[in-house]
């Protein structure tokens, strides 16, 4: 009988190391790169103009006043949420100084727009791709679960089975001892003759029933073969699914998750609403007149990198540069502290 474990372990063990490491690759999506690429400005109009010279480091007086300008539907964000992180974001440099730096306002010149081009479609689409990994790695790892567990009951059955025909054939070999011994005596007598065509009948019964055991345990190992089979083919699906992923949505290139022109804030590209609150923040910075800093946490840094999300807050780099601010309104430079 051929060995149901081993016959396909190797192989199995192969697979699962590769998967392993193409999934550690495809946690990676559109967030390892820069966001926050300066474009060459478009000519400003006369409104423009009069914000742009209003948001001017050193010429500009608090509370800069914004509006929430155009709100792309396809980004699946109503206007109220997209205010609401917007006031949160703005909430993020005021508070450690009490400061009044912005100041939402129906009629403002100054906007902040969602504006939906194919950075975002390429970020929904990838999420989507990576559900369907999600979904694709979760099916895999049921069946190879599947496959361990038959894998340890086929073992016990062989083990149950082995053990059952080494008996069975102990007990064939005495009963065929005693056969010979009385075929050369002549033939045995009534009583003992008797006992012999009893023990025959349980041997062929305990035949049957060993033929019976070792079918089954062929028609497990056969399809516990097929599921190693089938695993493995999806381990090969999986993959060309990540390395697709790998080459459609993770680039080497910068772009533009958002950019603030000294006219408007336009945000084109985010995963999630946290996502989102973070990039109008970094934004509202530049409105600030902040440039980035090298902190890989902070705000101001230039990527998304080790940011918390989660806890939003601003690190000593960023308060560096909002304390410059500080000092100036509390000598009057720019106009004057704001009472909140």
């Amino acid at each position: 009988m051929v060995d149901p474990i081993h016959r396909s372990q190797n192989a199995m063990q192969r697979v699962i190391r590769i998967l392993a490491t193409l999934l550690g690759v495809a946690s990676i999506v559109l967030l390892a790169y820069p966001w926050w690429r300066r474009p060459s400005p478009q000519p400003p109009t006369p409104e423009e103009e009069q914000v742009a010279a209003k948001l001017e480091v050193g010429g500009s007086s608090y509370p800069i006043k914004y509006r929430i300008g155009s709100v792309d539907e396809r980004f699946n964000i109503g206007r109220e949420s997209f205010l609401q992180l917007a006031r949160e974001a703005e909430s993020l440099w005021e508070s450690p100084f009490d400061l009044a730096l912005f100041e939402y306002g129906s009629g403002a010149l100054f906007k902040v727009n969602l504006v939906f081009d194919e950075r975002q479609e390429k970020t929904i689409e990838a999420m989507r791709f990576k559900r369907r990994i999600e979904v694709g790695n979760k099916s895999y790892n049921n069946m190879v679960q599947e496959y361990e567990h038959e894998s340890e009951l086929i073992k016990e059955l062989q083990e149950k089975y082995d053990t059952e025909v080494a008996s069975f054939n102990n007990r064939m070999q005495t009963y065929n001892t005693k056969i010979e011994y009385w075929n050369s005596k002549g033939g045995a007598p009534q009583e003992e003759y008797s006992r012999l065509t009893q023990e025959k009948y349980e041997l062929n019964s305990g035949q049957r029933l060993l033929e019976g055991e070792r079918l089954e345990l062929n028609e497990r190992i056969k399809n516990h073969n097929d599921l190693a089979g089938m695993i493995d083919h999806l381990a090969k699906m999986h993959s060309l699914d990540i390395e697709l992923f790998n080459g459609k949505f993770v680039e080497p290139r910068e772009f533009e998750k958002g950019v603030f022109n000294r006219r408007e804030i336009n945000i084109y590209q985010f995963n999630e609403e946290k996502d989102l609150r973070l990039a109008i923040a970094h934004e509202f910075g530049h409105a600030l007149g902040f440039m980035h800093t090298d902190d890989p946490q902070s705000v101001m840094f230039r990527t998304l990198a080790k940011q918390d999300m989660d806890h939003l807050h601003l690190t000593p780099a960023d308060l560096e540069l909002l304390g410059r601010i500080a000092k100036n309104l509390e000598e009057g430079a720019l106009g004057g502290r704001v009472p909140r």
